[in-house]
């Protein structure tokens, strides 16, 4: 019987199947597989760190415990409060994790309301956010090539000319 074998953190998964069908359905459940795993031997195993969204890896990270880290810096506090979002996205963030990541707490809860920044951020039940349609359009189409306009003028400027 053909089998599929997926590496993971601990080890690997193997996916026994006789039908695309039958593979279909032994991958949809494979993620909460490796979740279920990874929370029932969490001393064993460490959890793969985190990576960015593909194509994103020059504008953030994440640490080893999980923290967005920035690796330029936004213009403003809303596309910095977007930007760490936009790393989570599409998961749910609350408050307190959020004001964590950002590093400026009460900056959080007024980013959050104010009526130019309000209609990119979602508030969901019990305190969490994500963005809107409207805020991941914004992160994607105007922050992060405005971002990476700004490091591009930022190399160009320190190039040394051979004249």
């Amino acid at each position: 019987m053909p089998e599929v074998r997926i590496k993971t953190s601990f080890g690997e998964v193997v996916i026994p199947y006789s039908s695309l069908e039958e593979l279909e359905q032994g991958l949809t459940d494979l993620e909460r597989v490796i979740q279920l795993v990874q929370s029932k031997t969490p001393n064993i195993v460490p959890p793969e760190p985190r990576r960015p969204k593909p194509g994103y890896e020059d504008i953030y990270t994440f640490t080893p415990s999980g923290r967005v880290e920035l690796l330029v810096a936004p213009a403003n506090r809303g596309e910095l409060v977007g930007l760490v979002l936009f790393a989570h996205d599409p998961e749910r963030i609350p408050t307190d994790v959020l004001e964590h990541e950002v590093g400026i707490a009460k900056v959080v809860s007024a980013v959050l309301t104010l009526p130019h920044y309000k209609k990119y951020f979602v508030r969901l039940d019990r305190g969490t956010y994500c963005l809107s349609p409207d805020g991941r359009t914004w992160i994607v189409t105007e922050v992060i090539p405005a971002l990476r306009k700004k490091v591009g003028e930022k190399v160009q400027g320190n190039q040394i000319s051979d004249t």
